[in-house]
C-alpha cells in the first residue's frame, strides 16, 4: 500500500471551499442520505479511487459509492483535481447490460472485493453489500390494490352490520350513566392497549435491524428534528452553539449580529454566519426563516421525513395501521350503534353524540400520531437510554440538546423558543468500463456504472 498517497487522497476535502450547496450537502439532498452515511459513503468512495489508481485492471464500485462518483463527476474542477492526485484520468462509461460485460463486471467485482481486502479489510456491508441505504431494513413495500380496499371496506361494512344485530337487542336494557362509564372506560382501557401494542411491535422492529444500518448512526440534529418533526428546533440548537463559541454576539436590543469571518465546522453553521453578515443586525425571528429555506437545514429534515415516508409505505407498517383502524373503528361502531338504537326508542342522545364526535376525533388525532411514533418515540428513546450511553461519546457536548431539550441553550434563546411554542408559531418541515488517459477503464456489475481497469 502507498501510505503517502491514502493519507493524500483520505485527507481530499470534497466541500472544499465550504459552501451552502458543497458536495456533501448536494449528496444528502439528492439521495436523503443522513449526514454521517454521507460521511462513510464519501470515505468508501475514496477507498475506491484509490484501488483504481493502484491497478491497471478493472475494478467495480457499488452502487452506493456509484452515486458518489457520478455526483463528483459533475464538480469537474474538483475532479480533475482529485484525478491529479490519484495520477491517472479515470474515466466513466455507463455499461451496455450484454452478456460479456456481465461477466466482465462480476469478475471486476471479485477483484475488488480482494484487493479491498488486502489493503483495507473488510468491506462495510451497508456500503458495499446493497444498492440503498434503506435495504438492509429489509422492510417490502406494500402493494396497494383495488380489491384490498373494496375488501376493507366491505369488512367496515359487514362489520357495522354484525354490531348493530347483535346489540340492538341488549342495548336497550343498559341505562345511563352505565352505558356511557362502562364505553368511555372500553376506549380508553383499549387505546392504552394499542399504544402498548404499537410500541411493543416498534421496538421489536428496530431490534431486528442490524447494527450496521444508518438508523443507528444518525446525528444529533437529525434525532432533534425526529423528536420535534420542526426543523426550527434543529436552527436553535445551531445558533445557541455559535453564541456559545462567541461567533455570533447578542445585542442589548435582542438582535443578532456576527463576530466576522471566523471558521467553521459545518454547512449549518456556515448557513447561519453568512444569513448574518448579509443582515446584520437582524432579530432572531426574521434569521429563523432565512435558514429554514437552507440545504443544509433542509437536507436534515428530508433524510428523517424519507425514512418516516419508507417506514410508512412498508407492508410491516401498513399491517400495524390496519389493526389500529379495525380495533379503533369497532369502538366507534359499537357507540354508532348505541346511538341508532337510542334513536328509535326515542332516548335522549346529546350526550352521546358529543362522546362520539370527540372519539372520533381522537381516532383522527391517534390514526395521525402513529405516523410519526418510530421516529419521535421509539427511535429517539433507544437512543437516549440505551446508544448513547453505552457509546462513551467524546463529543458530550454536541448530544447535550438533544437530551436535555431546551435547557441545554444559551439562556438568550430560551424565552423565544418557548414563547413560539406557546404561541404555535413553529414551522414542521420531503455499470460501463471507460478508458483513462493512461490507458485505465471503469466498469460496474451494478447496472449502471463500473469499474476501473485495463483492457
Amino acid at each position: 500500500m502507498d501510505n503517502a498517497l491514502w493519507e493524500t487522497i483520505e485527507k481530499y476535502d470534497l466541500d472544499d471551499p465550504i459552501s451552502e450547496y458543497g458536495f456533501s450537502t448536494r449528496l444528502q439532498n439528492e439521495n436523503f442520505w443522513p449526514l454521517q452515511f454521507t460521511e462513510q459513503a464519501i470515505l468508501e468512495y475514496k477507498k475506491f479511487m484509490y484501488l483504481a489508481a493502484s491497478t491497471d485492471l478493472m475494478v467495480s464500485p457499488s452502487e452506493i459509492i456509484d452515486l458518489v462518483w457520478h455526483q463528483h463527476l459533475i464538480f469537474t474542477t474538483s475532479y480533475d483535481h482529485f484525478c491529479g492526485i490519484l495520477g491517472k484520468k479515470i474515466e466513466h462509461i455507463p455499461s451496455t447490460h450484454n452478456h460479456k460485460d456481465f461477466e466482465k463486471f462480476q469478475l471486476a467485482k471479485e477483484r475488488t472485493q480482494n484487493s479491498y481486502l488486502s489493503i483495507f479489510g473488510s468491506q462495510p456491508e451497508a456500503i458495499w453489500a446493497y444498492s440503498s441505504m434503506y435495504e438492509p431494513l429489509q422492510l417490502p413495500k406494500h402493494e396497494y390494490s383495488k380489491p384490498n380496499l373494496v375488501y376493507g371496506l366491505i369488512f367496515l361494512i359487514a362489520l357495522f352490520s354484525f354490531s348493530y344485530y347483535s346489540l340492538t337487542e341488549l342495548y336497550p336494557r343498559i341505562n345511563n350513566p352505565y352505558f356511557m362509564i362502562g364505553y368511555l372506560f372500553l376506549i380508553v382501557t383499549v387505546a392504552a392497549g394499542l399504544a402498548r401494542y404499537n410500541r411493543s411491535r416498534l421496538v421489536a422492529l428496530l431490534n431486528s435491524w442490524p447494527k450496521d444500518a444508518f438508523v443507528f448512526n444518525l446525528s444529533p440534529d437529525e434525532l432533534i428534528y425526529a423528536t420535534y418533526q420542526d426543523l426550527s428546533y434543529v436552527i436553535h440548537g445551531v445558533v445557541s452553539h455559535l453564541i456559545h463559541k462567541d461567533l455570533i454576539r447578542t445585542l442589548p436590543d435582542s438582535t443578532l449580529i456576527s463576530n466576522g469571518n471566523q471558521q467553521v465546522k459545518s454547512v449549518k453553521e456556515f448557513c447561519t454566519l453568512q444569513a448574518l453578515q448579509k443582515s446584520s443586525p437582524i432579530s432572531y425571528e426574521k434569521l429563523l426563516p432565512t435558514l429554514m429555506s437552507k440545504p443544509g437545514f433542509n437536507a436534515t429534515a428530508r433524510v428523517m421525513t424519507g425514512f418516516n415516508k419508507y417506514l410508512r409505505k412498508s407492508a410491516f407498517f401498513m399491517r400495524l395501521y390496519g389493526i389500529n383502524i379495525m380495533v379503533l373503528f369497532t369502538l366507534f361502531f359499537l357507540g354508532l350503534v348505541r346511538l341508532f338504537t337510542g334513536i328509535s326508542n326515542e332516548k335522549p342522545i346529546i350526550l352521546l353524540i358529543i362522546a362520539l364526535t370527540a372519539y372520533l376525533a381522537f381516532i383522527i388525532y391517534y390514526l395521525l400520531r402513529i405516523k410519526t411514533l418510530f421516529s419521535t418515540k421509539v427511535l429517539t428513546e433507544f437512543y437516549r437510554n440505551q446508544l448513547i450511553p453505552s457509546q462513551n461519546n467524546s463529543n458530550q457536548q454536541d448530544w447535550d440538546y438533544f437530551l436535555l431539550g431546551t435547557a441545554a441553550l444559551v439562556p438568550f434563546l430560551i424565552p423565544i423558543v418557548e414563547r413560539r411554542r406557546d404561541d404555535g408559531s413553529n414551522s414542521g418541515s420531503d455499470g460501463g468500463s471507460s478508458s483513462s488517459s493512461d490507458g485505465s477503464s471503469c466498469g460496474s456489475s451494478c447496472g449502471s456504472c463500473g469499474g476501473c481497469g485495463g483492457d
